[in-house]
């Protein structure tokens, strides 16, 4: 997002993460690669699919279809670093207030104090997960935890959701010879 601002001539930006900037990428676990895959196709007029902007290519960054996370991070410090957009990291903001002005003045817990006219709140449940989302949720392994599917052992498991990251722990426990069960209140199929 900082890089689209950039290049529609919004000067003042600053990026403000917990961690640093691609941490979740970071933490994928190691088999989880993009579902989408990234084709340097930017000169038939046809931008990667997961590139930041329609300058760059992931595919030409890292000459793979399906990269992983560490790849992935790895190319957005580099198209960060061709904008020469500023991050500020590590910095956990701990409170958002919205002042008379209509401006947003953010703390963090050092007490550092940022004012801004527009704020763009950008965090997942990969670094944030709903541990209380249902009961038992608590003793359940979220996809975040997961280092790599090679350290489950082979077994029964039941995968809770429908969308990529249930895929992806799905197809990885199928693979290590496991039995997957995967329960989707949300599917369109269910009535």
């Amino acid at each position: 997002m900082a890089a689209l601002l950039r290049r529609s001539a919004i000067q003042d930006i600053l990026v403000v993460d917990s961690h640093e900037v691609g941490a979740s990428f970071m933490r994928w676990p190691e088999e989880t690669r993009f579902i989408t895959p990234s084709f340097f196709s930017n000169p038939f007029g046809q931008p990667d699919l997961n590139a930041m902007t329609p300058d760059s290519s992931l595919a030409l960054f890292c000459g793979e279809e399906h990269p992983g996370g560490k790849t992935y991070a790895s190319y957005l410090k580099v198209v960060l670093d061709e904008y020469q957009i500023p991050v500020m990291a590590p910095a956990r903001i701990a409170k958002v207030a919205l002042l008379s002005s209509g401006n947003f003045i953010l703390t963090t817990e050092a007490g550092e104090k940022l004012e801004t006219r527009s704020l763009i709140w950008a965090t997942g449940e990969f670094q944030f997960p709903d541990r209380l989302i249902f009961p038992g949720a608590d003793i359940c392994c979220h996809y975040g935890d997961v280092t790599s599917w090679k350290d489950f052992r082979k077994g029964e498991y039941i995968v809770i959701g429908g969308y990529e990251s249930a895929v992806d722990a799905a197809v990885n426990l199928l693979e290590n010879g496991s039995s997957v069960k995967n329960v989707n209140p949300l599917s369109p199929l269910v009535s």
